[in-house]
């Protein structure tokens, strides 16, 4: 709120809106910095007999690697910048950083993911970071197969945001084997800790350092990738479904629960499930994969979205 928020009104609104958190009871957090977040906002609107259950969890596959993973590194491999059209997301400050570390190379490669449909945006910023034309590349919106063929090829990427709640540009880097330079904030030490890798994000300097030391580097890649392996979080599939049996009312055999589900559901006693995500117009991938997976949700829940 902080970052999006202008002045004390919305701030206030806002903060007053967050109130309806507090009619529900189980919550899935995206990361242990997002879930500590989340309890200490449900404790300022306690009700009594409520008790709220917020556990971390991802999806299954998360972190099943990809199949280049165990690569050979080619250093000489195109940079990729993970952003996105977001001041939060640092983009010109990993710009700048990229250009300070490959200064003396006599031409770059650097891939900007993110910031699709920005690309005059993106040269100019490149430009006034001391590239030259041409070496800042932005791509349109690519599929998980495109972004796996990309990251196949790179040196390394470079995640250089202020602030995430997650940062699952860290994840699909490592899932490909690549070594991630990524900005020393909570989210990121949650995932793969801190070390030469780790930068300031408000300077280039920092940002360009931990690049020229874990380019191409397949050591630092498995080392973030171990750490990132020993991450605490629940199997969401599991965890849904866990908690969709508390309230669901117990029968003898799995015949008989689906009727008695389906009967529930006819008396309109359907599940009521709040959704923190960003949603249209919002431009992001994240948003529109929310719309479509949530429209369709509302055929057989009370769906309320919080954006």
């Amino acid at each position: 709120p902080s970052i999006y928020l202008a002045n004390a009104a919305p701030l206030a609104e806002y903060a007053a809106e967050l109130d309806a958190l507090s009619h529900y009871t189980e919550f899935f957090a995206i990361s242990q910095v997002t879930a500590d977040e989340l309890n200490s906002v449900l404790s300022r609107f306690h009700r009594t007999g409520t008790k709220s259950h917020v556990q971390v969890a991802w999806p299954q596959d998360t972190l099943t690697p990809g199949s280049r993973a165990n690569r050979k590194i080619d250093k000489a491999g195109p940079i990729v910048l993970m952003t996105g059209d977001d001041a939060r997301k640092n983009t010109f400050g990993g710009l700048a950083g990229i250009a300070a570390a490959t200064s003396d190379e006599a031409e770059r490669d650097v891939v900007v993911v993110g910031m699709a449909g920005q690309e005059a945006r993106v040269h100019h910023w490149s430009i006034a970071a001391a590239m030259r034309p041409g070496e800042a590349r932005t791509l349109g919106r690519v599929s998980d197969d495109e972004l796996a063929e990309l990251l196949a090829q790179a040196s390394c990427v470079v995640v250089p945001s202020f602030n995430e709640g997650l940062s699952l540009p860290v994840i699909e880097a490592l899932r490909a084997g690549v070594p991630v330079v990524a900005s020393d904030i909570p989210a990121h030490r949650e995932l793969i800790g801190a070390g030469a890798f780790s930068c300031d994000p408000t300077s280039p300097r920092s940002i360009a350092q931990a690049i020229r030391k874990v380019r191409g580097s397949s050591a630092v890649a498995g080392q973030q990738m171990g750490q990132l392996g020993r991450h605490r979080h629940a199997v969401l599939e599991d965890a849904v479904a866990a908690s969709i049996e508390r309230y669901v009312p117990k029968a003898e055999n799995q015949t008989q629960r689906i009727a008695t589900a389906n009967e529930a559901t006819a008396q309109s006693s359907r599940l009521s499930i709040g959704v923190a995500t960003p949603w249209p117009p919002q431009r992001s991938g994240v948003a529109d994969f929310s719309r479509a997976v949530f429209t369709e949700l509302a055929s057989i829940a009370d769906i309320t979205i919080y954006t």
